[in-house]
């Protein structure tokens, strides 16, 4: 519906509805659309996790946290602003930056365009591993559903640093 300014759809997870948002307004406009589905659905800022990309940690890192700053992103900072609080829970996926992933590239053109299929396979992970956990953040075990979360990206990011037997930088 065009009131709620993006694509919404509910699931019923355990019998418990979650609501799933994708804005469709520009990303620093992405407020007006947490706010509409939030006020409509009187869901309240800590029961919100806003999944969002992050420059500041590499493909295949995911971090979940309550709170804090905007790191200069725009789109928490209008949703900070339209809620009127920063107090709504973040699932930090890792996209890397140009800089950090070797890329002659600005950062307004690089987040602006497609992941390599590698880094997009890294997210995807990282999204399957955020979804899988979601039953235990709608039955209100945040602490563990964030302690598994995180052992399960580190496991794979882990796993994704070793090469297999065999590969370049082993010795056989």
């Amino acid at each position: 519906e065009s009131r709620f300014f993006g694509d919404l759809a509910r699931v019923k997870v355990q019998g418990e509805d979650l609501w799933i948002l994708m804005p469709t307004t520009y990303m620093n406009r992405s407020g007006q659309a947490v706010l509409a589905v939030a006020s409509f659905f009187k869901i309240l800022p800590d029961e919100i996790l806003v999944a969002h990309d992050e420059l500041d940690f590499l493909p295949g890192q995911l971090k979940i946290k309550k709170g804090g700053g905007n790191a200069g992103h725009n789109g928490l900072k209008d949703i900070s602003a339209k809620l009127g609080t920063p107090d709504f829970w973040r699932a930090r996926i890792g996209i890397g930056h140009p800089r950090s992933l070797g890329l002659n590239q600005g950062v307004a053109d690089f987040v602006l365009h497609r992941p390599s299929a590698d880094h997009q396979n890294q997210i995807a992970d990282c999204i399957e591993i955020l979804l899988k956990n979601t039953p235990l953040m709608l039955q209100g075990n945040i602490a563990m559903a964030t302690t598994r979360v995180h052992t399960e990206v580190d496991k794979a990011w882990k796993a994704r640093q070793t090469p297999a037997k065999g590969e370049a930088g082993n010795a056989a």
